[in-house]
């Protein structure tokens, strides 16, 4: 009895060190075929897909070894200089921008207000009752105040992305949502948390943070940030890239300091970039510019409508877009100016209660752009 117990421990072990084997000699193989394979890409006959893929694999956080272990510090500099966008300098106009504020007229029949809760309280929907169709029991008084613009998403498809688009018509209803405290010890919260937190109505991400090796918690951010007019994070005599609003709700970008933010009445910005629209001139790019990856950004068209513009990637259904793709569905959809964000497995947009887009995974963040 003992031998066939021993027989049959030894017999497990030796199907486990077998299977454990053929475990690791398969990620062997699957290891070498993709690096054979990103070898192929980057020493192959085609410049144009390989700095395509270096300039996306760079803005990867955990990936960027795919290219730099393939090329020196000078090779990836080259490839990065003839692969960029050239922005305008300075701070967009905001007199370029005349919001349309409405209460001036009488209300149409297809005018519409938005359902108020027992304690006069703006209701947390989107869904607008009609004029025409309201009973005089639920109707508010009809004034400007008591009326709320519509949120509008739109799906948008190019060659390598999908992604959804928000047409936001208030200006006023965004602002900067924050995760809490900053620094070392502190953490990001996800979009959905954020969203939450302020019992918003919809949210995307917005300024990008500090992400060694892809490790960062969202704690720490990058650039300033500044929310419901004042500077949370930030020195205010450095010089940094602002993406946000000043008081009259036209949305500035550009580089200032945070000081300069501040004076001229920015009253909730972040940093990233690059600008991508400025006064209705798109920034120039060069070549594959960073590349095609998950991305996010915001513009603002004349009569003051905001554009909030996720872009899905990294997946087989949605390789994700390069900076040319976001500039021209800006353009297409009427930005005067429009910025980049921070993208990649950052990039989300929430909309009551849900998540609209398909990222990855929805990473601890610093800051949401925030409607209201």
């Amino acid at each position: 009895m003992k031998n066939r117990k021993n027989k049959r421990k030894i017999k497990l072990s030796t199907i486990a060190a077998r299977s454990a084997l053929c475990i690791f000699t398969a990620l062997i193989l699957l290891a070498a075929f993709i690096l054979g394979g990103v070898a192929v890409i980057n020493y192959g006959p085609s410049k144009t897909a390989r700095d395509l893929f270096v300039v996306s694999m760079l803005e990867t956080s955990a990936a960027k070894f795919l290219a730099t272990w393939y090329f020196s510090d000078e090779e990836i500099e080259s490839i990065k200089n003839e692969n960029s966008i050239i922005e305008e300098d300075g701070a967009s106009d905001p007199s370029l921008i005349q919001i349309n504020k409405g209460g001036n007229k009488e209300p149409a029949k297809t005018d519409y207000y938005f359902p108020y809760d027992d304690k006069g309280e703006p209701a947390v929907t989107d869904e607008p009752v009609y004029l025409e169709t309201a009973s005089e029991e639920t109707k508010p008084e009809d004034t400007p105040e008591n009326r709320r613009e519509p949120i509008e998403i739109i799906e948008v498809k190019g060659a390598s992305y999908s992604g959804y688009l928000m047409k936001v018509a208030d200006p006023s209803r965004l602002f900067v949502g924050v995760c809490g405290d900053y620094g070392q010890d502190s953490a990001g919260k996800n979009i959905k948390q954020i969203a939450a937190s302020y019992n918003a109505t919809a949210a995307i991400n917005a300024g990008g943070f500090e992400d060694e090796n892809g490790q960062g918690t969202g704690g720490i951010p990058l650039g300033l940030v500044i929310s419901r007019g004042e500077l949370l994070y930030g020195k205010p005599s450095e010089k940094y890239s602002v993406i946000g609003f000043n008081n009259d709700n036209v949305l500035i970008v550009g580089t200032m300091t945070a000081r300069e933010a501040v004076e001229a009445g920015i009253r909730d910005a972040v940093s990233f970039g690059p600008v991508l629209i400025m006064n209705g001139k798109a920034s120039s790019v060069k070549g594959a510019g960073s590349g095609v990856n998950p991305r996010t950004a915001i513009g603002q068209c004349a009569d003051g409508t905001v554009l909030l513009l996720v872009i899905d990637g990294r997946q087989a259904a949605s390789l994700g877009a390069t900076y040319a793709d976001l500039i021209d569905i800006m353009l297409e959809h009427g930005a005067v100016n429009a910025a980049n964000l921070d993208g990649g497995t950052s990039s989300g947009m929430y909309y009551n209660g849900k998540l609209v887009n398909r990222g990855l995974f929805y990473r601890g963040l610093p800051t949401c752009f925030i409607v209201q």
